[in-house]
C-alpha cells in the first residue's frame, strides 16, 4: 500500500488521501485535520483507521507515518510521493 497524494481543503481541515493497491486499484480516503493549542492530529474515519489499523500489522509505523506526511504537507514541506505505508 502506497500512499501517492494528499489534497488539503483549508476552509473545512478536511484532508483526502489517495491509496494505490496492486497495480491498477487506487482508493481515497479521509481525514480531518485538529489543531489545539499546538497539539496537531489527524481524526481518521473509519475506513482509514481500519485500513492504517491493517497496515500497522507489517509497519508498526504506519499511520505516524501518514501523520507526520499530512503535517509537512500542510505546512509546505516537501512531500516525496509515493509514501510505503
Amino acid at each position: 500500500m502506497k500512499l501517492i497524494s494528499i489534497t488539503h481543503t483549508p476552509k473545512t481541515g478536511r484532508v483526502l488521501y489517495d491509496f494505490t493497491f496492486g497495480k491498477n486499484e487506487i482508493k481515497t480516503y479521509s481525514a480531518d485535520l485538529y489543531d489545539d493549542a499546538g497539539i496537531r492530529g489527524v481524526t481518521c474515519a473509519p475506513d482509514l483507521e481500519e485500513l492504517l489499523l491493517k497496515a500497522q500489522a507489517k509497519n508498526s509505523n504506519a499511520a505516524k507515518t501518514l501523520i507526520k506526511a499530512t503535517w509537512d504537507f500542510i505546512d509546505g514541506e516537501n512531500v516525496i510521493f509515493p509514501i510505503d505505508l
